[in-house]
């Protein structure tokens, strides 16, 4: 009895060991579909999991944990949106540029606007999201409200963050909402990279050039972290521990941290692109019944 059983665990724990996927490490070259060009500074994200890379100069990326078979996406504001499964250890993408659409472009007159602020920015925060060792995206909803009707234009975004050097940066983007609330399509088709001030800064973007219009449904201001030598910083933390020696804890990190504000009433504005998707922040269940809701100010006008 006592050797069946024994048997039996034995089998059991090597069908479970079987059954796990093995890991390999990815190596991948991405390029624009048409001119065969590298394409540099673009996340590669593995669908549903927490792993990644940027592009290098070249348009290379290299993922150390990948499961052979998983899938591959690229959400970049350039770009068509990009879905690739993976069979090997080695894979190429195609990147498809994106066409301009004009039809949400309109003419201003700044000599008649009448501004309108939309979230009030702290001086300073003390919280804020962190990036960590994989690429992701924040992103701050704004809805368009019966108020906002005639004031259609985008003009300035002022986000809050914190860099631990002065040449860290992020890309930026504005993405239409969809009529369920969600993110969409972006509403500029190029990058665009900004600069912090190290330590604590409200980085200001004028956007007034690109005459954008506020989408019906509200939009999606988005922040894109790039894991990049320039971003790359390493922290280290003691905690002390009674009766015993303090523990020295180290976390790699890219920068910036994108500050943000504790919110205990009304409905959830901030979302986290991560595995290829887009989640607010609630369903993520950390920080119920508050939420840290991100230091991002967008500036409109008639």
């Amino acid at each position: 009895m006592t050797q069946t059983l024994l048997r039996n665990l034995l089998f059991t724990l090597v069908a479970a060991l079987l059954s796990v996927p093995a890991l390999a490490q990815l190596q991948g070259l991405v390029l624009e579909e048409t001119s065969r060009r590298p394409v540099a500074n673009v996340n590669v994200y593995v669908e549903n999991a927490v792993f990644g890379a940027t592009t290098s100069p070249s348009g290379t990326f290299d993922i150390r944990e990948f499961v052979p078979g998983n899938a591959l996406v690229i959400n970049d504001a350039a770009y068509e949106l990009s879905r690739t499964v993976a069979s090997g250890t080695t894979t190429t993408i195609l990147l498809k540029q994106k066409i301009y659409s004009f039809k949400s472009w309109r003419e201003s007159n700044p000599a008649k606007a009448e501004t309108v602020f939309l979230n009030q920015l702290p001086k300073k925060s003390a919280e804020g999201y962190r990036c960590g060792n994989t690429p992701g995206m924040m992103a701050r909803y704004f809805e368009n409200t019966t108020e906002l009707k005639a004031t259609k234009e985008i003009r300035k975004v002022s986000i809050l963050t914190t860099a631990r050097n002065g040449k860290s940066s992020f890309g930026l983007r504005l993405i239409a909402a969809n009529s369920d609330g969600t993110p969409g399509k972006d509403l500029i088709y190029q990058a665009i990279a900004v600069t912090p001030k190290k330590g604590q800064d409200t980085v200001t973007i004028d956007l007034s050039e690109f005459n954008l219009q506020l989408p019906k449904y509200g939009v999606f201001v988005a922040m894109e972290w790039m894991i990049t030598e320039q971003n790359y910083t390493v922290e280290t933390k003691t905690e002390k521990i009674k009766k015993s020696k303090d523990l020295k804890l180290t976390t790699i990190n890219y920068d910036p941290v994108f500050n943000a504000t504790v919110q205990d009433y009304g409905p959830v504005t901030t979302w986290r692109y991560s595995g290829g998707n887009w989640k607010p922040v609630d369903t993520l269940k950390r920080y119920k019944p508050e939420f840290l809701d991100l230091d991002v100010q967008l500036v409109v006008s008639n």
